[in-house]
């Protein structure tokens, strides 16, 4: 049931517990969109994870023509199925290659280079201002370490680079730092 009154849009849902559902149902029923669910479902007897695995690929890569996706959806069933069986099992199934043609997954892999390198940015220009100020004055104490550490915008960090090069003493140093974040 759902509907839209005064408060809002409201949905009722029913919790399907994936652990319960027989695989050939879901595969007897043709549904497709839930075949990279089909490691986290009940296992019948027989089943081990590399024929849980080969029959999910098998069902994906014949059961769904466009391209896209299909890769999509076996991206899927191998981080599903790594989180179930483990990822030495999926390897040996969904290759790299396969998981890399899927635009989603391409697109989470951008987005944490994206992640990383601004991190990598952050360090770096950190590193620099504690290595200039250790350079200028040698000893560059915890506090003001954990300071500098703390800063987390990319301006801010390379005004204070620029600021560690000019400043007359640490202290003057650390005065501008404070303004400058607060």
């Amino acid at each position: 049931m759902h509907g839209l009154d005064d408060d809002g849009i409201h949905y009722t849902y029913q919790v399907v517990r994936l652990w319960e559902v027989a695989r050939d149902a879901v595969i007897g029923q043709g549904l497709i969109g839930l075949y990279p669910l089909l490691p986290l479902m009940k296992d019948a007897a027989g089943d081990t994870p590399d024929t849980v695995l080969q029959q999910a690929l098998a069902k994906i890569t014949n059961a769904v023509e466009d391209t896209a996706l299909q890769q999509d959806l076996i991206a899927v069933l191998g981080i599903l199925g790594g989180e179930k069986y483990g990822p030495e099992v999926v390897r040996r199934y969904v290759r790299r290659e396969m998981l890399m043609q899927s635009q989603v997954y391409r697109e989470w892999i951008e987005e944490d280079i994206r992640e990383a390198e601004a991190r990598a940015i952050l360090q770096t220009l950190r590193e620099n201002i504690l290595e200039v100020l250790a350079d200028r004055f040698e000893v560059v104490r915890q506090p003001l370490r954990a300071k500098i550490n703390a800063v987390e915008d990319v301006g801010v960090l390379k005004a204070l680079h620029k600021r560690s090069i000019k400043v007359a003493s640490l202290e003057e140093f650390e005065r501008q730092l404070d303004e400058l974040v607060s």
